[in-house]
C-alpha cells in the first residue's frame, strides 16, 4: 500500500538492475480491436500502471494482437484492457499474461513481480463490468458508504483495527450511521443495487493473486468501467453497508457477506504488511485457499511468495530463515505443494501444517506425499481450535532428546513419535441418517477398561463422540469449553430412544405415525422401563451434528475411544465424473472382527505355501497399501501417536503390513509410515501421559525422558 513519501525524498535510492516486460496499449475506442506491443524497461525508472483482474477460474479466451501476433487472453483481462485504454494516447501497463504464457516466461515474470507491483504508479483491481451499466453510480454510492463510516468512526474514536473494537465502539458507530439520510443511497433503485452488490461480491476477490497485488501496490484502486474507489475506502464501505442495509430491511446476498469476510482478511494482511509484522507462508496459504480455487493450483503458492516473510518461530528458535522456494512453472503441482510443505516444516519446526487439514482421503490432487497438504482442497470446517498451551503442544518442549524435524531430498518427513495405542475397530462414517444407530451399535460393542465404573465408561464414550467440545467458547474464542456433565442425561435419552426403536425393529418415523407400533411400545416391559429416559435428546444431538458428522468412532487395543478427522472423500480429478475413486478390495470389516482376523491369517498361511505373489498382494490389500487401492481414512492396525512438533494425536499407517502386527501398540524405529490424519482420543488431548504427578512439595510438570522413536513419513 502507500508508502511514506519522505522515505525516498532525501535518500538516494540505488538504481535497480531489474528488467521487466511491460505492455504498450495503442489508443482506441471501446469496440476497436486491441493492439499491444511489448517493451522491456527498468520498473524503477518507468511510469506505468498494473492491471489486476479476475483469475479465479478459467474464462473464455479472445485473441488480441501482441507485437503483431495473435495471443489468446481471458475475458476479464480483455474487459479491463478496453476499460483502461485511452482514446488518443498510448498506455503503458503491466498485466501478467501479456508478458508471455510459457513456463519459462511465467517463471521469469514471477521473479520480478514484487518489484513491478511496488514501482507501479497505480494498481487497478478490476472488479468486472456492471450488469446494468451503472458503474459510475454504483461506485458513487459505495464511496458515500465509506465516507459515512469514516466520519462515524472518527466520532466514536473507533480503532484502526476492527478486531480491537469494543461493543461500545460498534454501538456508537451504528447510532451515527443510522442517523444518516438513506435517501442518498437510492435503496429503491433495484438495478443500481444489483450493480453495487455485483461489485461487492465480485469473483475478483476470489483470485489468489489479488492478495499480493493489493498488498504490494503503492496506490490501489478498485474499479469497473467508469467508476473507481481507493482500496481503503472499499474495505470500510462493507462495514457501513452491512449495518445500514440490515437496519433498513434490505436483504444482503449471501455472496456479499462471504466476500466481506474475504476482503476483511485481505485488509488485515495489508495492515500487517504495512506495520512490518510477519506474513508467513502457512497462514497466507490458509487464507488464500479458503477463498480461491484457481484453474492452476500452483498459483495458490506462487502468488504468495512475493509477500511472505520469515516465520515468527525463527526468532523463538534462534535459527536462520529458510530460503523460499522459487516460482518455477516447469514444476508439477505435486512438486510445488511438497516444496511449500517442506519450507513451512523446516522453518516452523512443528506440525501446525496439519491443523484444519483434510486427511489424505480428502485430497483432490493425487501423487502428494501423505504429510503434504493439498492446498487446492478446502479447509475442514468447524474444527475445534488447536490450543498452543495444551499438553500435546507443551510436552515436547521439555524432551531431552528432541531432534530437528526435516524433509529429506527423497521427500520423506523425519520426525520423532511416541506411540499411544493401536486401532482395533472403526465405525462407519457418521451421517445425518446413520449416526444414532451407529452410536447404539458402538455402545453395545464397547470395551470396558479394568477399574472403570459404569459412570466413567459412559462419560468416556459420550464425551469422545462429540470431541469433548461444547458449542460455546471458553473465555476467548480460542478456548475449548467441555460439555457440562449434565449432557450425560441427553446422551442417555438418545440411547434409550434407539434401544426402543431397535427392540421394535422400526424407525422413528414409523413409530411416530403407526398407532399399532405405539401400542406395542406402551405394552412392552423393556420399552416402559426405557420410556422415562426418552425425550431429552435434543442438546446432545445438536452437539453431534455440529462436531461429529463426517467422522468415525474408533476403539483401541487398550480400550480407548476416539474420533477420526472428517473423512469424507474429495472428488477425484482422475475420475470422469469427478466422483471419489471406486474402492479396491476393502477388508476393514473383516479385520475389525477377531474371528475374521484369525480366518484371514489362516488363509494367508495357506496362500503363502502355494503362491507367494498372491499372498503378498493379499497382505497389501488387507493393510490398504495395494497400489491403486483407495481406502478412505482410519482402519484396523493403524497406530495413534503423539509427535514431537505436534498439536494433536495423529494416526499413522505402516507401509509394511507386517510391522503393524509385530510390535503390538508401538511404532518401529526408522520404519516407513503414511500420515492418515489427526484425531480426538479421549483422555489424551491434554498430554495427560506426559505429566509428572504433583506432590506435596511439587506442583507437577512435564516428563523429559519420554520414550521416542524416529519414524519416516512418506
Amino acid at each position: 500500500m502507500a508508502e511514506n513519501p519522505f522515505a525516498r525524498l532525501f535518500t538516494a535510492q540505488p538504481a535497480s538492475s531489474t528488467i521487466a516486460t511491460l505492455a504498450r496499449l495503442a489508443p482506441g475506442r471501446q469496440d476497436d480491436e486491441l493492439a499491444i506491443s511489448l517493451m522491456t524497461s527498468n520498473p524503477s525508472t518507468t511510469t506505468y500502471d498494473c492491471i489486476s483482474y479476475d483469475r479465479s477460474r478459467e474464462y473464455e479466451k479472445t485473441e488480441v494482437s501482441v507485437d503483431g501476433k495473435p495471443m489468446a487472453i481471458p475475458q476479464p483481462l480483455l474487459e479491463s484492457l478496453k476499460a483502461f485504454r485511452h482514446k488518443t494516447d498510448h498506455t503503458v501497463l503491466w498485466a501478467d499474461l501479456l508478458t508471455g504464457d510459457t513456463a519459462e516466461e511465467r517463471s521469469k515474470q514471477a521473479s520480478v513481480m514484487k518489484e513491478v507491483l511496488q514501482n507501479a504508479r497505480t494498481v487497478y483491481c478490476y472488479a468486472g463490468s456492471c450488469q446494468h451499466g451503472r458503474s459510475k453510480d454504483a461506485y458513487s454510492v459505495i464511496q458515500t458508504l465509506a465516507n459515512w463510516w469514516r466520519q462515524a468512526a472518527l466520532h466514536a474514536n473507533f480503532p484502526k483495527k476492527l478486531s480491537m473494537a469494543t461493543t461500545q465502539h460498534m454501538l456508537d458507530v451504528q447510532t451515527s450511521l443510522l442517523a444518516r439520510n438513506t435517501a442518498d443511497l437510492l435503496l429503491e433503485d433495484k438495478d443500481l443495487w444489483k450493480d453495487i452488490f455485483g461489485v461487492l461480491s465480485s469473483p475478483y476477490f476470489e483470485t489468489a493473486q489479488a492478495i499480493t497485488d493489493i498488498i504490494l501496490g503503492k496506490k490501489v484502486l478498485v474499479c469497473s468501467e467508469n467508476g473507481s474507489i481507493p482500496w481503503e475506502d472499499f474495505t470500510i464501505a462493507y462495514n457501513s453497508a452491512l449495518m445500514i442495509l440490515s437496519a433498513n430491511g434490505v436483504e444482503i446476498p449471501e455472496k456479499v457477506q462471504k466476500h466481506f469476510v474475504q476482503v476483511s482478511s485481505i485488509h488485515v494482511s495489508v495492515q500487517r504488511y504495512d506495520a512490518g509484522e510477519t506474513l508467513e507462508l502457512f497462514p497466507m496459504l490458509q487464507t488464500v485457499r479458503d477463498a480461491s480455487s484457481p484453474a492452476d493450483p500452483r498459483e495458490l503458492v506462487f502468488s504468495m511468495l512475493p509477500i511472505v516473510t520469515p516465520s515468527g518461530r525463527v526468532k523463538i528458535l534462534g535459527s536462520k530463515p529458510e530460503v523460499l522456494p522459487a516460482a518455477d512453472y516447469s514444476k508439477s503441482v505435486q512438486q510445488v505443494f511438497t516444496e511449500a510443505a517442506k519450507h513451512i516444516i523446516h522453518e516452523r519446526q512443528d506440525l501446525l501444517i496439519w491443523w484444519k487439514e483434510s486427511p489424505p482421503c480428502g485430497k483432490k490432487i493425487t501423487g502428494l506425499p501423505s504429510f503434504a497438504p493439498d492446498w487446492s482442497a478446502g479447509l475442514s470446517k468447524d474444527v475445534p481450535a488447536v490450543s498452543t498451551t495444551s499438553g500435546l503442544r507443551m510436552w515436547w518442549d521439555n524432551v531431552k532428546t528432541k531432534k530437528r524435524i526435516y524433509v529429506d531430498d527423497e521427500g520423506l518427513l523425519h520426525v520423532q513419535a511416541h506411540a499411544i495405542d493401536r486401532v482395533t475397530t472403526v465405525s462407519p462414517i457418521l451421517t445425518k441418517e446413520n449416526w444414532r444407530r451407529t452410536l447404539l451399535n458402538e455402545w453395545k460393542s464397547g470395551q470396558k477398561v479394568p477399574g472403570e465404573s459404569p459412570s466413567e465408561v459412559m462419560d468416556r464414550f459420550w464425551r469422545a463422540l462429540v470431541l469433548d467440545t461444547d458449542a460455546d467458547f471458553g473465555e476467548t474464542m480460542r478456548d475449548i469449553k467441555k460439555p457440562d456433565v449434565m449432557m450425560r442425561d441427553s446422551f442417555q435419552s438418545i440411547l434409550a430412544e434407539e434401544m426402543i426403536l431397535d427392540h421394535l425393529s422400526c424407525t422413528l418415523e414409523q413409530l411416530s405415525t403407526d398407532p399399532n407400533l405405539q401400542a406395542r411400545a406402551r405394552a412392552d416391559e423393556l420399552c416402559r422401563d426405557l420410556g422415562p429416559s426418552t425425550g431429552k435428546s435434543q442438546e446432545y444431538e445438536a452437539l453431534v451434528l455440529r462436531n461429529s458428522l463426517g467422522r468415525r468412532m474408533f476403539k483401541t487395543r487398550n480400550g480407548k475411544i476416539g474420533m477420526t478427522a472428517v473423512e469424507t472423500p474429495a472428488p477425484r480429478p482422475d475420475q470422469p465424473d469427478g466422483s471419489p475413486a471406486p474402492p479396491m478390495p476393502d477388508f476393514s470389516s473383516t479385520m475389525n472382527d477377531p474371528l475374521g482376523r484369525s480366518m484371514m491369517a489362516g488363509f494367508q498361511n495357506f496362500l503363502a505355501k502355494r503362491d507367494g505373489k498372491a499372498a503378498s498382494a493379499l497382505s497389501k490389500a488387507m493393510s490398504g497399501t495395494l497400489p491403486g487401492q483407495f481406502l478412505p481414512g482410519v482402519r484396523y492396525g493403524d497406530v495413534v501417536v503423539a509427535l514431537v512438533g505436534g498439536f494433536q494425536p495423529y494416526i499413522l499407517r505402516a507401509k509394511d503390513a507386517d510391522v503393524n502386527e509385530s510390535i503390538g501398540s508401538g511404532v518401529q524405529a526408522d520404519s516407513l509410515y503414511s500420515f492418515v490424519g489427526d484425531c480426538h482420543l479421549q483422555g489424551e488431548m491434554d498430554g495427560e501421559r506426559f505429566k509428572e504427578p504433583a506432590g506435596f512439595f511439587f506442583s507437577g510438570g512435564w516428563k523429559s525422558d519420554v520414550p521416542l522413536v524416529d519414524v519416516v513419513i512418506s
